[in-house]
C-alpha cells in the first residue's frame, strides 16, 4: 500500500535525491559565477516568476527561473537566471546599495520585488515546495522542496530591507 502512495507522490513531489541534485547544481553554478571553491557563507534558494502578455489574437506566457544566493552576514544578494533543466545559467544581478532603489514584498508577502536605479526591476516568488506538475504541464519550473530555506530568506529579506 505504501508503495502505491509513494509512486503517486513521486509523480508530483521531487524526491530527496532530486532536491539534493538540484541544490548541488545550483551550488556549482554559484562557484562558477564567483570563481571560487568555497561558497559556505551563502544560502541558495530557487525563485520563479511567470509573465503573461495578452495580444489581440493570442497570449504569451514566459517562465523565469532564478537562483538566489544570499549572505546573511553581509547582506549580499546575487540573482541569476537558470534554465528549468539546470543545464546552464545566464546573467547575474548583484544587488548593492549602489544599484538598488527599493526592495519590497508584494501580493500578501509572497512576491519579492527589487527596483533598481536604472529603472529596471525583478520580482519572483520563493516557493517552499514546487511540484513536478508545473513542469509536466509545460511550466518549465524546477521541482524542489526548500521549506526551511524559504523561511530563512523571508526573514533575511524583512530584516535587510525593513519590510
Amino acid at each position: 500500500m505504501g508503495s502505491i502512495i509513494d509512486m503517486i507522490k513521486g509523480l508530483f513531489v521531487a524526491s530527496n535525491e532530486e532536491v539534493t541534485r538540484t541544490k548541488e547544481t545550483m551550488k556549482s553554478f554559484l562557484k562558477q559565477i564567483l570563481n571560487r571553491d568555497s561558497i559556505d557563507e551563502y544560502m541558495i534558494i530557487y525563485g520563479k516568476a511567470i509573465e503573461q502578455t495578452s495580444y489581440v489574437v493570442a497570449s504569451r506566457t514566459t517562465y523565469y527561473n532564478y537562483m538566489i544566493a544570499f549572505n546573511k552576514n553581509t547582506g549580499d544578494i546575487i540573482i541569476t537566471d537558470i534554465d528549468s533543466k539546470l543545464t546552464g545559467y545566464g546573467t547575474s544581478i548583484i544587488i548593492t546599495n549602489d544599484n538598488l532603489k527599493q526592495a519590497k514584498l508584494k501580493s500578501f508577502g509572497v512576491v519579492y520585488k527589487f527596483e533598481f536605479k536604472d529603472k529596471t526591476s525583478i520580482e519572483f516568488q520563493v516557493p517552499e515546495i514546487n511540484s513536478k506538475i508545473a513542469d509536466l504541464t509545460g511550466g518549465y519550473e524546477l521541482a524542489i522542496s526548500q521549506k526551511e530555506e524559504a523561511k530563512v530568506f523571508k526573514q533575511f529579506f524583512k530584516n535587510r530591507f525593513n519590510c
